[in-house]
């Protein structure tokens, strides 16, 4: 007995046809969300969570949440065929995702908040001092990766396709 809601080929292959088209777009919007997700997971999600170092100061305020800049930063930077890129044009996003030291002449504002703390400290913490004074400083950032290869990612992607293929079949 024949099954009366079997698809005939071209309209297979016209389903595939089209999710083929549309599959690079999809993985590109399921990696922009993955990777928005570890500012609320507040680490990164490889096959387990990697949560990022706390912050110095104690506050239990999201990190690199303050401005939500960065997390709104996340796009989708370039798509082809068979190749989809997720990325940010945030100037420092790659150190806040690597990590590293920044070598800088301190600025104007930066010289001021170095001031404002020798003095509270009552000219006692000569590092404050030393810091508005310096003609450069050095700023050590920890690594707190949100963006890059993440297997439990990888996972999403491919249970997408998989899904999508049998919806076809």
């Amino acid at each position: 007995m024949p099954i009366k809601h079997q698809k005939n080929i071209a309209q297979i292959l016209s389903e595939f046809k089209q999710f083929k088209k549309q599959l690079p777009i999809a993985i590109g919007g399921i990696g922009v969300r993955f990777f928005k997700d570890n500012f609320r997971r507040q680490g990164f999600l490889d096959k387990s969570l990697e949560p990022w170092k706390k912050r110095k100061d104690g506050t239990t305020d999201g990190i690199l949440s303050k401005s939500g800049n960065l997390r709104r930063s996340i796009r989708t930077t370039k798509v082809t065929e068979d190749n989809v890129t997720v990325g940010t044009y945030k100037k420092y996003a790659q150190i806040h995702n690597e990590g590293g030291t920044i070598t800088q002449t301190p600025t104007p504002k930066q010289r001021k908040f170095f001031w404002a703390k020798y003095y509270a400290s009552e000219k006692t913490n000569e590092a404050w001092k030393g810091a508005a004074l310096a003609k450069q400083i050095h700023i050590t950032i920890p690594q707190r990766k949100f963006i890059g290869n993440s297997q439990t990612l990888d996972n999403e992607i491919d249970d997408h396709i998989l899904n999508e293929l049998n919806n076809i079949l």
